[in-house]
């Protein structure tokens, strides 16, 4: 979710390439920020935080409901089969039937977006912010359903950044970190498209080793091994 962030974007946008670019961060820093990005939620529910680790325990089911006058389903769709290709432990794909959806991307013109927003949470009263966010419904034993909604006519380079962001942390990512200077989970950052050390972090979400309602205490001790196999299997 954005606050404010179409004004950094166009000041910024030219620094894209070089984010791309960047080196890997250590380590120690990836570490932290998985605990920050998989253990907090940048929305607290009703019910709190959700201070454990959040995820799909089955396939991750997209699809996309496109009620923009530009037209975006052919990049949502093509950021999924990307990231599907990109992050080896993650299944996920479009669904077929899209009824089997366990994820859905909203994508709407700007008129629409508050009105889709508050179908999205059920709350007709809610002040939706920014130009995008996401809504995940989750327990301890994962998470449910995702809606990530994304505006389509405020600029090609917000709508990917929009896009990229949303659906990372609508996969269980779903709080923000500044540890990761490019990351499209730094609000901060002017990343249009999930650096390799975003795919690392979602690479080590999925892990078999860890599990939906872990600790940080229960969890912190495997990260070392299990942030080395991602370094090793994302590219």
């Amino acid at each position: 979710m954005h606050r404010g962030f179409l004004a950094l974007v166009l000041l910024v946008i030219g620094l894209t390439a070089s984010a791309a670019s960047a080196p890997l961060p250590s380590e120690e820093t990836l570490a932290e920020a998985f605990v920050a990005t998989a253990f907090g939620t940048e929305i607290p529910g009703f019910f709190g935080s959700g201070a454990y680790l959040k995820r799909f325990e089955r396939p991750i089911l997209f699809a996309i409901e496109d009620a923009a006058a530009q037209p975006r389903r052919r990049e949502v769709e093509a950021f999924i089969r990307r990231l599907s290709r990109e992050i080896p432990r993650l299944d996920a794909r479009l669904a077929r039937p899209p009824e089997q959806a366990n994820f859905v991307v909203h994508v709407v013109d700007r008129v629409d977006y508050q009105r889709t927003g508050r179908r999205i949470h059920r709350n007709p009263f809610m002040r939706v912010p920014g130009a995008c966010i996401v809504r995940s419904s989750f327990g301890r034993r994962g998470i449910r359903s995702s809606d990530a909604l994304v505006v389509s006519d405020a600029g090609d380079g917000l709508f990917r950044r929009c896009l990229a962001e949303e659906i990372l942390q609508g996969l269980g990512l779903l709080d923000d970190t500044e540890l990761l200077p490019d990351s499209v989970l730094n609000d901060r950052s002017a990343a249009e498209r999930p650096t390799r050390a975003d795919r690392i972090l979602v690479e080590t979400l999925y892990d078999a080793r860890l599990r939906p309602g872990m600790s940080i205490e229960t969890a912190r001790p495997l990260l070392g091994d299990i942030l080395r196999d991602a370094r090793r299997r994302t590219r």
